[in-house]
């Protein structure tokens, strides 16, 4: 069930329609890469505009942005079939395995991006703010 980008990423724990836990940006080749790819698919899984079912003769075809994990993953623009310069992709979805999903852990001298449970207001000094992070920080490496 699910699918894992070529890092071990989870994207999809479930329904790949839905929203995303990490885009789906990274080749095979585990480079990142930004742009467009076609889906001719409508977020809640209709079909949408394929070129004509994939033929010579369509128009315009659904397309979803590579580096979204929101809807717009599957749906983000309509571009013309003959391409007018977009670098436009394919989403590539391995269906031959069935197992469990699980996140590999960060490693130990990973850096981490986070954000605080604490709100802080505009106002905030840059000492309080490092020391809140640098203190989230070390509560998550315990």
């Amino acid at each position: 069930r699910g699918w894992l980008r070529p890092d071990g990423r989870i994207v999809a724990d479930g329904d790949f329609l839905g929203p995303h836990r990490h885009a789906v940006d990274l080749t095979e080749r585990h480079t990142f890469v930004r742009g467009w790819a076609w889906t001719g698919t409508l977020t809640d899984g209709d079909a949408g505009a394929t070129c004509g079912d994939w033929s010579p003769t369509g128009v315009n075809a659904d397309v979803g942005q590579l580096s979204r994990t929101d809807l717009s993953w599957i749906k983000g623009d309509i571009f013309p079939c003959a391409n007018d310069g977009h670098l436009v992709r394919l989403y590539c979805l391995e269906t031959d395995f069935d197992r469990a999903l699980a996140q590999p852990p960060p490693p130990p001298d990973g850096r981490l991006a986070f954000v605080t449970a604490e709100v802080f207001k505009g106002n905030a000094d840059n000492a309080a703010v490092d020391a809140r992070c640098n203190a989230d920080q070390a509560a998550m490496r315990r």
